[in-house]
This record gives structure tokens, sequence and C-alpha cells, in this order.
């Protein structure tokens, strides 16, 4: 199942492109998910956010964050 989670998350890289993935990170995943999907993630540079329990109340700061502070890139200015 670990694999399969990884082969998933390499597709949807492949037609999304995600700069960061939010996933629920409260226990209430199973182990072979988190670490396909961790695992997978790192081996492309992908970003996972890994959200606590009843973090839906507390989520409206995500939409002021632009693509490059979700990936943990720091932009730089010339």
């Amino acid at each position: 199942m670990e694999v399969s989670t990884s082969a998933g998350f390499n597709h949807i890289n492949n037609f999304v492109h995600p700069q960061a993935t939010l996933i629920d990170g409260s226990g209430e995943e199973e182990l072979f998910f988190l670490k396909g999907l961790r695992n997978r993630a790192s081996s492309l540079g992908r970003t996972v956010i890994e959200l606590p329990d009843n973090a839906e109340q507390y989520l409206m700061w995500v939409t002021l964050l632009d693509s490059a502070a979700l990936s943990g890139m720091v932009p730089t200015f010339s």
C-alpha cells in the first residue's frame, strides 16, 4: 500500500505540479499513506504540510501565502 501511495503521488506530481501538499497529520491517516507520501514528496523536492487535529478552523492564513512560501523557497528580489 505504501508503494501504491508513492506511485499515486508521483502521478499527481506529473499532472498537477503541486508546490505544497496539505495532509491530515492528526493521526487519523494510515501509516502506509503517510510514509509513502512523505517519501515520494521528499524525493521529488515537494513540500508536505501536515495539519494537526481540527486545523480547518485556523487555516485562513494559508490563502495569504504564495506558491514560493508554500514550497519552502525563499524569494529573492533584485
